[in-house]
């Protein structure tokens, strides 16, 4: 039954939905059933407007992402889309990118940015866009109304596509040197704090492509993302430093 305009209980906002991942079940909770949930509204909400293509996503390398993937893509299969799948190393960015390129219906990153890796959060675009408010609204009335949760283990087609995170940062180096020359970071240092996360291999190797000398920290894929690194926490930089 549907629910009126005041009732509506708005589920994230333009900058998505996070929190503290839980594995106990409830509506709007960071869980598997209302990633799913989520999921199915954002597609209806992109049919309904007449929208077409194919469904991305990607996210980080939170503990809880494992889990959370799997309930994004079997919302998306559940309403028959095509999924092209970046895994758990795709920067928001580059989820953007491949979106627009592919002419996705819709995307979802499912990360808490520099929040710590006990939380999650879904992200969800139209198309590769961010959703404007009333965009956000109509989404979480389409959760809400629909009041169950789409089938966990949907199958269908999911085409794994990490490399095209390789064409993405071609795209990257090729925009910087159509602007600034071949090479323009020739003779730079730079340190890259990658705090274990989505983007911990594609942003250094951009800029050694670029030609700069990178000394990577908390790039190794052997650490916690944001435990004692990244943007909260720059005692981790300044130790690497000395």
């Amino acid at each position: 039954m549907s629910i009126s305009q005041e009732e509506v209980v708005i589920v994230g906002g333009t900058d998505g939905h996070r929190g503290e991942f839980t594995t106990e079940p409830g509506a709007g909770l960071i869980n598997a059933e209302t990633f799913e949930g989520l999921t199915d509204a954002l597609i209806t909400h992109q049919i309904n407007e007449g929208e077409s293509g194919p469904f991305v996503v990607g996210g980080d390398t939170r503990p809880s992402g494992s889990v959370l993937h799997h309930a994004v893509v079997s919302g998306a299969l559940s309403r028959g889309m095509e999924v092209i799948d970046l895994g758990l190393q795709a920067p928001t960015p580059a989820i953007q990118w491949v979106a627009r390129e592919e002419g996705g219906i819709a995307a979802i990153s499912f990360t808490a940015s520099h929040n710590g890796a006990e939380d999650n959060g879904w992200k969800g675009l139209i198309g590769y866009n961010k959703p404007t408010s009333a965009e956000v609204e109509d989404i979480s009335r389409l959760y809400w109304d629909k009041g169950r949760v789409v089938p966990y283990d949907a199958q269908g087609n999911v085409q794994v596509r990490p490399e095209l995170l390789d064409t993405y940062a071609d795209a990257v180096v090729k925009n910087i040197e159509d602007e600034f020359g071949e090479k323009p970071l020739s003779g730079k240092r730079f340190v890259v704090d990658g705090a274990n996360g989505a983007a911990l291999n594609i942003t250094p190797m951009i800029f050694e492509r670029l030609g700069a000398h990178v000394d990577r920290f908390s790039c190794d894929e052997s650490g916690v993302i944001n435990d004692g690194c990244g943007a909260e926490h720059l005692g981790g930089l300044e130790t690497f430093l000395l």
